[in-house]
């Protein structure tokens, strides 16, 4: 077998038939995978240019049998610390190497590919694969490799509810349902709320969504969340959502919204692959945040799968937040592949100090020195130990 590198658009592109076949015949594959959405978020980030295709496949008689969809990001932190690190493509709560299984055993084809990364070391300095399902065939490689296994770790959770019929896999706690059901009645009498579900959006729709995700996070940094940001501040983001939820029909929101005006007060916003509803982004109008509009959503979204007897899943996406556990009972354990070239293990080190210290981004030597005095001076003032 033969293992290349793609690392242009148009390598992108030839591989588009394979990249289809293959997707389509390995059970692992999610909407996070799919040809047409990683491409789309490589155009709209074509731009950036710290980032770099970096998409590794291998060949068996002249046909394409597995691929790693990968980049290569170009890291930074206090303009001084430099590094390349290779990450899944895309935006997204579940990743994999595909293989096509009819050809070639998996475990073969995922040391083919990592042995080339290895061969290709001067390239790249970390390697960190995060999202990886426990119950995925590249899981079990990691897991079984004396190499890797030390380097794959959890990282954290995916709940999801499995529905037949429209019948979900629990007993609904009758309080809080009768709780939420209150909330709407009130809503629909002072706000004059409707529920909603989009498959078809419209350019002001995912305008007015993007906005409100920056106001809930920027009102959520107000009551103490400092770390919090949207992920529609960063350009090429927005500009990906754009052109996914205008032209891709595996778009599906459920929103609340006031009628006649239209006005978005919040919203679900999930992908549709195959028998799975991903859940993706979320958020709520502050102004009325004494609603509960995310339980308000959580009733409806629930309560229309129910009447749509849908049979499958709905993934609540990577991130063990307490509100998912609320909804959900069951749930995957996500693990991540932080993997470091022995040369640049002082930078590895230098980079988990900083990421101790809350330096997770960019930023000047100064901006980090204000900060991290100010931090000394609050722990000073409350008495405790800096």
């Amino acid at each position: 077998m033969r293992v290349q590198l793609a690392t242009s658009t148009e390598e992108l592109d030839r591989l588009k038939d394979a990249w289809l076949r293959i997707q389509a015949c390995d059970s692992d594959c999610t909407v996070y995978t799919d040809f047409n959405f990683l491409r789309s978020w490589w155009i709209a980030c074509e731009g950036d240019s710290s980032l770099s295709l970096y998409i590794v496949y291998a060949s068996f008689s002249g046909k394409v049998i597995a691929i790693a969809p990968f980049i290569r990001v170009a890291q930074r932190r206090l303009m001084t610390v430099r590094w390349n690190e290779l990450r899944f493509m895309g935006i997204g709560d579940s990743f994999t190497v595909m293989v096509d299984s009819t050809v070639v055993d998996c475990s073969r084809a995922f040391k083919l590919i990592f042995n080339f990364l290895e061969d290709q070391s001067d390239t790249w300095e970390c390697i960190f694969l995060n999202n990886i399902g426990s119950h995925t065939k590249l899981a079990h490689y990691l897991r079984g490799s004396e190499k890797f296994a030390v380097a794959f770790r959890y990282a954290t959770e995916c709940p999801y509810v499995t529905f037949i019929d429209g019948v979900q896999d629990y007993v609904v706690d009758l309080h809080r349902l009768a709780k939420v059901r209150r909330y709407w009645k009130r809503a629909r009498q002072e706000l004059d709320a409707e529920f909603h579900v989009n498959t078809h959006h419209e350019a002001d729709f995912v305008e007015q969504m993007m906005g409100l995700h920056r106001r809930e996070q920027a009102h959520l940094r107000t009551k103490g969340h400092k770390t919090r940001r949207s992920l529609f501040d960063d350009a090429h983001v927005a500009q990906f959502v754009r052109q996914v939820y205008l032209s891709d029909g595996r778009v599906m929101t459920f929103a609340i919204c006031q009628a006649g005006s239209g006005k978005l007060l919040g919203y679900y916003t999930c992908y549709v692959h195959g028998h799975v509803i991903h859940f993706w982004n979320q958020a709520y109008d502050p102004d009325y945040e004494v609603y509960r509009m995310g339980q308000m959503l959580a009733l409806s979204v629930f309560e229309f799968l129910r009447e749509s007897q849908f049979t499958g899943e709905f993934d609540f996406g990577s991130g063990a937040y307490s509100w998912k556990y609320r909804l959900a009972r069951k749930s995957r354990p996500m693990f991540r592949l932080e993997l470091w070239r022995k040369e640049s293990r002082s930078k590895e080190q230098a980079i988990r100090v900083l990421t101790r210290l809350g330096v997770n981004y960019d930023i000047t030597p100064k901006s980090f020195l204000r900060r991290l005095s100010g931090s000394i001076r609050q722990c000073q003032s409350d008495g405790e130990d800096p």
